[in-house]
């Protein structure tokens, strides 16, 4: 069979996840030593989804009945589309101390990932997902209910997963 063919009555569900909030965990060195998040999403809002709530919808889909979500597309995201200035002060509220939100351009954003450490494909993977942010190519800027609509549970916050990563910052 060739690549890209379908199979007919092939029943398949599409989960389209947004920005996994655990990404946030590769700049906890930032957080620990300079008091700051950088960021190159500028005042844009990103609706971040906890990978435990995509794994919650997948495990659902996969052991429901076989046409329950048979041709659905679900995107998948969080319950608040935020700004990263309102992030960081989730971040700072969680750990008790100011972290100061770091807005910078897509090079430099390159530049500082790099420097702690991430391959610089994967860098410039990081930065280019900003550039999109900022002109909302993301979709990303919008809350979807999927996650409560195929689970019953309502997805964790950003607020939550710091709360549980809080040692992570600190």
């Amino acid at each position: 069979m060739a690549l890209g063919a379908t199979v007919p009555d092939t029943p398949v569900t599409i989960l389209r996840p947004g920005f996994f909030i655990q990404n946030i965990l590769r700049q906890a060195a930032e957080v620990k030593f300079a008091s700051s998040l950088t960021s190159n999403y500028g005042q844009a809002r990103v609706a971040f989804i906890d990978a435990a709530d995509i794994a919650d919808v997948a495990a659902t889909v996969l052991t429901s009945p076989i046409n329950e979500y048979k041709g659905l597309s679900l995107t998948l995201t969080g319950p608040e589309a935020l700004t990263w200035d309102e992030v960081v002060a989730l971040l700072s509220k969680e750990i008790g101390k100011p972290i100061k939100a770091v807005d910078v351009d897509d090079a430099t954003q390159v530049k500082g990932l790099v420097s702690h450490g991430l391959p610089r494909r994967n860098a410039w993977q990081f930065a280019h997902l900003g550039y999109y942010v900022r002109r909302s190519f993301t979709g990303n800027s919008f809350t979807t209910g999927n996650v409560e609509f195929v689970t019953g549970n309502k997805p964790r916050t950003v607020a939550q997963f710091f709360a549980q990563n809080r040692a992570a910052f600190l």
